[in-house]
């Protein structure tokens, strides 16, 4: 009765509602997904309500069962997932700041700048730093988070002392052109060369001395590379050569600066080809880690020998010799190891500048690669050429990137999202393997087009659309009206509805019978009305059992024995039929097994 009652304007307001609301979460999870990475219902149910439904954690699970091998395999993938000091990284005054200044946006993260501050710290303080005053400020200012506050400690470190680190900061944060930076940083060289040089010789006198000489250590080490990367930007590149050859050479042991790299990048700028190949040979060793620089500095090599004349027509006719072959799988050991490069080098993703830290095999390492070494991969006649032309082979023989790998270990699932906290926001991170949409943004997406469209239907043919609430309501409902109809037929019931069957014929007898001009009219249903046989009927041969059929056609003897048969066949133009097994109906105009004699 409540359903007959509503008019199309609630179906308006609740279609349209409900299409409202589908809407509002389809954008939020899309929103959430482009940010993320991940659903956000999905997040929730799995970190919250997966618990509380008694969900074994997978991780205790796999930890537990876990073998050696795939130990050793995780170990891998958390050591691949680490942060790493970008060897090419830019001036922060002298270039960061300047593009700031262009373009108003903001090219480091906080993310970035705060490990960049924990990097100066670990590499420029020590211990003993208390004990000098100009160290004690400079300590101090390396933790100091506004840019201003930590160049104003830095000149005062400096009215107290000649301090190498406060030098430092004023080249990388104050100076705005690259050759300011480099004045600064050989006052930088001639304060901390001499500070070495004292604390060399007193480095075996206790571990006070020991941790002073490894931060001098590492403060000269420091100077000297970001001077030969100033002798780069500056055009001077065989003197930057010359410098890192000789930095290599005074300390060997501090892989940590990955100085190779940079290397590697000047000698490409002087196309010293064959010098490159011996860096290669030294840094290009499995025992060593990988980088993005080392496997696409490989592949060029390999590329150069035969891109001139590759030809992909010519190459599917006669088949890859084996220099392209070779230069093929250099391409796919590359791809392999970070699928993000390519997309840069052949220009199909818009350069950054390069963030201060990089994640290997991630978006930001295809970044700092591509910024420097795209030039070099243009040089190269045909490079670009055969990388387009087979770089996207290399997924044929991965299929399963995080699973398992190739020629390295899987690809791992961390890239991802530290990518977003290293890479500015305005920036679209590169995503491998390509994610798919998570099913509640598709389930979203339809619920909001369907209730959207039903807002639609019901607003333009609102009684139309009424009529088929109301029907589909009441076939949810039970679809009768006794509560369950199955084929036309009512479910058998209990002894208590037989005994409501049975007061409800008393009630219809006394009123009229079901069957009525009233009743029908009242129940809107048609004037050949069915009716169902009682226990009395079936006794005299009537409804159920399959007994003899009969028609009222207004002939009471006809119509077989009982005093309810009478008073039916007194009802004019109503029709009797059996019942089916268990005193249900049969649909209007059903005719039994057999009929009555004498029926038409």
């Amino acid at each position: 009765m409540f359903l007959n009652t509503l008019t199309p304007k609630f179906y308006v307001a609740l279609t349209g509602t409900s299409s409202l609301i589908s809407g509002l979460i389809l954008i939020f999870e899309w929103w959430y997904f482009r940010k993320y990475g991940t659903s956000f219902i999905e997040q929730v149910s799995v970190s919250h309500l997966r618990p509380l439904l008694g969900g074994v954690d997978n991780n205790s699970s796999n930890n537990s069962n876990s073998s050696n091998g795939d130990s050793d395999s995780n170990r891998q993938s958390v050591s691949e997932c680490k942060v790493w000091r970008n060897p090419l990284n830019l001036f922060r005054g002298a270039e960061y700041n300047r593009y700031t200044w262009v373009t108003g946006r903001e090219p480091l993260t906080y993310y970035d700048m705060n490990l960049s501050a924990q990097d100066h710290q670990t590499f420029f303080t020590c211990d003993s730093d208390h004990l000098r005053p100009a160290d004690a400020i400079m300590q101090k200012a390396w933790r100091e988070r506004n840019p201003q506050a930590r160049i104003s400690a830095a000149h005062e470190a400096l009215e107290i002392n000649e301090c190498a680190t406060a030098y430092i900061l004023l080249a990388e944060e104050e100076a705005t052109t690259i050759a300011e930076a480099e004045k600064l940083f050989k006052q930088a060289l001639k304060a901390g060369d001499g500070c070495y040089r004292r604390s060399q010789q007193l480095q075996h006198h206790g571990s006070q001395y020991e941790a002073q000489h490894r931060r001098d250590t590492n403060v000269l080490v420091y100077i000297k590379r970001r001077l030969a990367m100033c002798a780069r930007r500056l055009g001077r590149t065989r003197e930057a050569v010359k410098m890192m050859r000789d930095l290599m050479k005074e300390f060997p042991l501090l892989s940590m600066f990955n100085i190779h790299e940079n290397l590697l990048e000047a000698l490409l700028e002087l196309q010293a080809y064959a010098d490159v190949q011996a860096v290669l040979a030294k840094y290009d060793d499995i025992s060593l880690p990988k980088s993005a620089t080392i496997c696409y500095t490989a592949a060029l090599l390999k590329a150069r020998a035969v891109s001139d004349k590759f030809s992909p027509e010519a190459a599917s006719r006669r088949g890859l010799s084996t220099a392209e072959m070779n230069a093929v799988e250099a391409i796919h050991r590359a791809v392999e190891f970070n699928p993000h490069v390519p997309k840069y080098l052949l220009e199909m993703k818009s350069l950054i500048l390069p963030p201060e830290h990089i994640l290997k095999r991630g978006d930001s390492e295809a970044i700092a690669y591509a910024f420097f070494h795209l030039a070099h991969w243009k040089r190269v006649e045909g490079a670009l050429n055969l990388l387009h032309c087979t770089w996207e082979g290399t997924f044929r023989m991965i299929p399963y990137p995080l699973e398992k790998g190739h020629l390295f270990y899987p690809y791992p699932i961390c890239t991802e999202t530290a990518d977003r906290e290293l890479l500015p926001s305005f920036h679209e991170v590169s995503v491998y393997p390509k994610k798919e949409l998570p099913f509640f943004i598709l389930f979203t997406a339809g619920l909001c087009s369907f209730t959207a469209m039903l807002a639609l239907l019901t607003h333009q043919f609102p009684e139309l659309m009424g009529v088929f609430a109301k029907a589909v309501s009441t076939r949810l409902g039970g679809g009768g009206r006794w509560g369950g109809r199955e084929g036309g037929r009512l479910r058998r019931g209990g002894p208590r509805d037989e005994a409501a069957r049975r007061e409800g014929g008393r009630r219809d007898e006394a009123s009229g019978g079901e069957g009525g001009p009233g009743m029908r009219r009242w129940r809107g249903e048609p004037q050949e009305t069915r009716w169902g046989g009682s226990p009395r009927d079936e006794a005299a041969g009537w409804g159920g059992g399959g007994g003899p059929r009969g028609t009222a056609s207004g002939d009471r003897a006809s119509c077989g024995k009982g005093r309810a048969v009478l008073m039916l066949c007194s009802l004019p133009g109503l029709r009797l039929v059996s019942g089916v097994p268990g005193g249900g109906r049969t649909g209007p105009g059903r005719a039994g097994p057999g009929r009555a004699p004498g029926a038409s």
